[in-house]
């Protein structure tokens, strides 16, 4: 073993720990992506909180770009090199949890990536309600802090046959629906995020 190895592991493991995972998650899909990331890359983790949590004020503020803002966070963004965020899209809207943080915090953050679990597919990701629209709109609220946004398509967890009879917002990750393309999709995004 090289001493370079030794020197690289050390580096990555340092990096990892200036990471921070922050979710919001309604059903639990993102809350479970969030917690496996944290664990993946051994970083930090926080919830987001509404100020106000019930389902109907939040997505009635996604829907109106109105927000009741987040509860203060406990960690300070700014000690971190990368934020990785998960949240779910709503009909192609940036949630008003993530808005909210967005702007609380554009300053503090240095690098953003974003994770969503989400009923989106491949083949609607730049329709009217899909993940890439959602994406640029995160792009143009953060700027140039925002590094790249992935998508974990929750129908994933069904066969490739049963998807489009399936209704995606049923669908919830647990230890026996994390396998196969779903656990695939996972481990390239965490892989992308190493880097």
């Amino acid at each position: 073993m090289s001493i370079a190895t030794p020197l690289k592991m050390f580096l990555e493991e340092r990096t990892m720990n200036n990471f921070i995972v922050v979710y919001y998650s309604r059903t639990g899909n993102n809350k479970y992506i969030a917690e496996k990331i944290a664990q993946q890359l051994g970083c930090d983790i926080e919830e987001l909180i509404p100020r106000n949590k019930a389902y109907f004020s939040v997505l009635l503020s996604s829907l109106t770009k109105m927000s009741f803002g987040n509860r203060k966070m406990a960690s300070d963004l700014e000690k971190y090199e990368k934020v990785i965020v998960c949240c779910p899209i709503w009909m192609g809207h940036v949630i008003a949890p993530m808005r909210s943080f967005i702007k609380q915090n554009r300053g503090k953050i240095k690098r953003l990536t974003y994770v969503t679990c989400c009923g989106s597919d491949e083949e609607s990701k730049n329709g009217k309600f899909g993940y890439e629209v959602v994406f640029g709109k995160i792009k143009e609220m953060i700027g140039d802090a925002f590094e790249n946004g992935f998508a974990i398509p929750i129908g994933l967890t069904v066969e490739k046959e049963r998807r489009k009879a399936t209704n995606s917002m049923d669908l919830r990750l647990t230890d026996a629906t994390f396998m196969g393309e779903i656990k695939d999709r996972f481990d390239d995004i965490t892989r992308e995020i190493r880097e």
